[in-house]
């Protein structure tokens, strides 16, 4: 390759580098002000539906599990009726609606000692019951949305 060549090569790198540099810097640039949206977009922490400390509360249609040590054939998952009660293998009807979990695990452990020697078992929340709210007026879209917040 003769000097002009060389020249002209080295020169056109040259070029190729700094069209790179200024693509990855618009590149840069933009994903920047990508980011800037979304965050301005998000929330702030005080428009968020407040943190509840009181122990939760079993409602209708919440779904608990109930776990035992060492008995598996035992373990059950049980819907919340509407009439506030679960059906249990051995104990049959609980009262569960507005009751706490350590509440509903006290009551189970004590009816199951009528059955069982020294049963050690679990409640849990499997799944929440989801609230409904009804939007109308003046909004995008009417209906229900299911809320995920207090309503204290």
């Amino acid at each position: 390759m003769n000097t002009a060549h060389r020249l002209h090569a080295g020169h056109v790198a040259r070029a190729s580098i700094r069209s790179a540099g200024i693509v990855f810097l618009s590149l840069g640039l933009a994903s920047a002000a990508c980011s800037y949206r979304s965050a301005a977009m998000l929330p702030s922490p005080t428009d968020l539906p407040p943190v509840s400390t009181a122990p939760y509360r079993v409602r209708v249609a919440d779904t608990l599990g109930i776990g035992f040590f060492q008995s598996e054939t035992l373990n059950q998952s049980r819907k919340v009726g509407p009439d506030g009660g679960i059906q249990l293998i051995l104990i049959g009807r609980v009262d569960v609606v507005g009751r706490t979990l350590s509440e509903v695990t006290e009551e189970l452990t004590e009816r199951y000692a009528e059955e069982l020697v020294d049963p050690q078992l679990t409640v849990s929340i499997e799944e929440f019951s989801a609230m409904t709210v009804y939007v109308g007026g003046e909004v995008t879209r009417q209906g229900g949305v299911p809320y995920r917040g207090g309503l204290d």
